[in-house]
């Protein structure tokens, strides 16, 4: 059973992540954007969203830690096409100590609809061992203030049930 999905209006409360226009090489042969790019939205869209964080290029690279994803839930609601503008928007909706449980929205701003929903649950990452660990103390802080901005929300995030952090 899909979860009740927010409206635009209700997800315009959030700040888009990222935002772009579909090239024509990710058209399919079903002639709509092919499933392997709504994934690839969500990775362009959730860099930025880490860097916020302090987990950007420069930190992986320093060999301190990364993000790995180990669970998504996709529900996808509307077809994209090419030439259509998308925005996408992420929401922190909880945390542990090493983990975070987040959900991203895709919404067809050319045709004004939801197009795709995904809950993800992301791992911190010590890249020297290749193992889940902590969150880095001023990371764990700004997650925090991030799950400050889901109280705020007029809605609920649509949850599919089997994810936790």
């Amino acid at each position: 059973m899909r979860p009740l999905m927010p409206t635009i209006e209700e997800l315009r409360q959030l700040e888009p992540c990222y935002e772009t226009v579909i090239p024509p090489e990710w058209e399919d042969w079903n002639g709509h954007v092919n499933v392997q790019y709504y994934m690839r939205l969500y990775d362009d869209a959730g860099w930025p969203w880490f860097d916020q964080i302090g987990i950007g290029r420069d930190f992986i690279q320093s060999g301190a830690g990364s993000v790995f994803d180990m669970v998504h839930h996709i529900n996808y609601l509307s077809e994209i096409n090419v030439g259509e503008k998308v925005s996408i928007y992420g929401l922190l909706v909880e945390r542990s100590q090493k983990r975070i449980h987040t959900v991203w929205f895709i919404v067809n701003e050319t045709q004004a609809v939801l197009a795709n929903a995904c809950e993800f649950l992301t791992s911190f990452v010590d890249l020297s061992t290749r193992k889940s660990a902590a969150w880095p103390d001023d990371v764990a802080a700004k997650l925090d203030a991030m799950l400050a901005q889901k109280t705020q929300l007029t809605w609920t995030p649509p949850l599919c049930g089997a994810i936790s952090a």
